[in-house]
C-alpha cells in the first residue's frame, strides 16, 4: 500500500496506528503511545536507545542544547551545553522510599534533601556514623547555626571575625576568635 498526499491542508486518520520504519517510529492506537527506538511504548512518549550516549536533546540552535541520557545502571545524566541547570522559581526535592514528606517550604530557591546532604563529597554518611550535613572542605557561617536542640553557633557583635557557642538560655560558653 502507497499513501500518497497531495493537499497542504488535508488530514488523514490511520487506524490501526502507525509505524516508520519499526521501531524506528510507533503509535500504538490501542494506548494512544507513541515509541521512537522501540515497537511496544509503555508510556504515552517512550525514547529508547541502548548505547552509552544520550538518547534525548532539546535544543536551542544548532550548537546550544541539553542532553538527556539514561545509563545502564538507571541514572538520568542530565547534560547542558551552557553548564547550569536552572530551576526558576521552584524548588527542588531530593527524597527516599518513592516519595516525599509532606510539607511545603516558604518561598522558592530551596533544596530539600531527606536523608542526607554531601558538599564536596560523595560520602556524606562519613563511615560508620551518618550525618545530616557533611562538608569536606571549608565553611563560612554567617548566621545562627542551632546545634541539636541544646547548643548555638552566631557571630559574636555582628562580625564575622568573633563566633560563639551559646547554650539554650542564650549565654556565651565558648569563643572563636580570628587571631593573627
Amino acid at each position: 500500500n502507497i499513501f500518497t498526499a497531495t493537499s497542504t491542508t488535508a488530514t488523514s486518520t490511520f487506524s490501526g496506528g502507525l509505524a516508520l520504519e519499526s521501531p524506528g517510529l510507533v503509535y500504538d492506537f490501542s494506548s494512544n503511545n507513541v515509541g521512537i527506538g522501540t515497537a511496544a511504548p509503555n508510556v504515552r512518549l517512550e525514547v529508547f536507545e541502548q548505547i552509552a550516549d544520550s538518547q534525548f536533546q532539546i535544543s536551542y540552535d544548532g550548537t546550544t542544547n541539553t542532553t538527556f541520557q539514561v545509563n545502564s545502571v538507571g541514572d538520568l545524566v542530565i547534560n547542558p551545553s551552557g553548564d547550569d541547570v536552572f530551576l526558576n522559581a521552584d524548588n527542588m526535592w531530593v527524597c527516599t522510599g518513592g516519595g516525599c514528606p509532606t510539607g511545603s517550604p516558604s518561598g522558592t530557591g530551596n533544596l530539600i534533601v531527606e536523608t542526607a546532604l554531601g558538599i564536596a563529597s560523595s560520602t556524606p554518611w562519613g563511615g560508620v556514623f551518618q550525618y545530616e550535613l557533611a562538608v569536606a572542605g571549608d565553611a563560612v557561617i554567617t548566621a545562627t547555626t542551632t546545634l541539636g536542640n541544646m547548643f548555638s553557633f552566631a557571630p559574636i557583635g555582628g562580625t564575622t571575625t568573633e563566633m560563639g557557642l551559646f547554650d539554650t538560655s542564650g549565654d556565651l560558653i565558648l569563643i572563636f576568635d580570628e587571631q593573627e
